[in-house]
């Protein structure tokens, strides 16, 4: 079945303009063409090597994943059915779009959907490539569509959102830069609008490339302060005191242990101690009154 609904798609990039070409020309083969293609970069320096087609829209911004995606937003044409948000380091199977599309169509209460990952980190693209060629989706006893699991909210390595929904949404500013918990943040918000989950369907691998845009102290900072922000400002799955437990005993307790751990075993030992460090500093600034998400920015060395 085909659908006429238009899709828009958006990537943001930073510090990767080969492999950012690479995913362009993937989605390039995509069986449904998307509406527009909107690239956010940092810096003329991350726009791919020559031969960019005229109709991918280019735009520079500063560095934020919220921000870039943002602008991103600002630029769909009015009226678009659906908005696609993807990291500039994802290989898609050619029906992806096609995919997706018929299926928010068919499913008026989903307002949001992540595809689903066959492989995650440490892997290149052509052998993304051949994952992809290789996968099956098969119907779980949950059906095809994952949204009361715990692995229903929306990857942000690849989104895809009703542009009705998205007039009113907009990602959060205050998580600067890498933006941890993005798009839990917007997984939250979207679930007062309707339905969210994973479409086993829709089949890609995110490569996890390296170059990242922050620190191991930033990194783990940001765990602890994104997270409370979010409890903060009433954006959660679970109850108040749930929350809060389940903050101290795993989203602290845990995530500090497993990077000792690893420190341990000799796990690359500086950035687990660096992370560890970022842990306890978030913690204290929890303690004290004054964690929030922007704090991360004084630790940039």
């Amino acid at each position: 079945m085909t659908t006429n609904s238009s899709v828009a798609v958006v990537v943001i990039s930073k510090g990767r303009p080969a492999i950012l070409k690479e995913t362009l020309e993937g989605l390039l083969l995509q069986t449904k063409k998307a509406s527009q293609v909107i690239v956010v970069v940092t810096c003329a320096d991350d726009l791919p090597p020559q031969d960019r087609p005229d109709f991918i829209e280019f735009y520079i911004d500063k560095p934020g994943i919220c921000r870039q995606r943002n602008l991103g937003l600002e630029k769909i044409a009015p009226g678009t059915d659906y908005v696609a948000f993807f990291d500039d380091d994802v290989e898609l199977k050619a029906d992806y779009l096609e995919k997706a599309a018929t299926f928010l169509d068919s499913s008026p209460a989903i307002v949001g959907i992540s595809g689903w990952m066959v492989r995650d980190g440490n892997i290149s693209r052509e052998e993304a490539k051949r994952a992809i060629a290789g996968y099956r989706p098969g119907e779980t006893y949950k059906g095809t569509f994952l949204r009361d699991v715990k692995y229903a909210i929306l990857y942000g390595c690849a989104m895809i959102m009703r542009g009705s929904v998205m007039k009113y949404e907009k990602f959060d500013e205050n998580l600067p830069l890498y933006a941890y918990g993005e798009d839990y943040d917007i997984s939250m918000r979207l679930r007062r609008h309707g339905f969210i989950g994973r479409y086993m369907e829709c089949v890609g691998v995110h490569l996890a490339s390296p170059g990242g845009r922050i620190n191991e102290v930033q990194r783990g900072y940001s765990m602890i302060a994104n997270n409370w922000y979010f409890m903060r400002k009433g954006v959660c799955h679970l109850p108040p005191m749930l929350a809060h437990l389940r903050f101290w005993t795993i989203v602290f307790g845990k995530h500090l242990v497993v990077a000792f751990w690893h420190m341990l075993k000799g796990n690359k030992p500086l950035n687990n101690a660096r992370r560890a460090w970022g842990f306890l500093i978030g913690a204290a600034d929890v303690l004290r009154g004054r964690s929030s998400p922007e704090r991360m920015l004084d630790f940039s060395r």
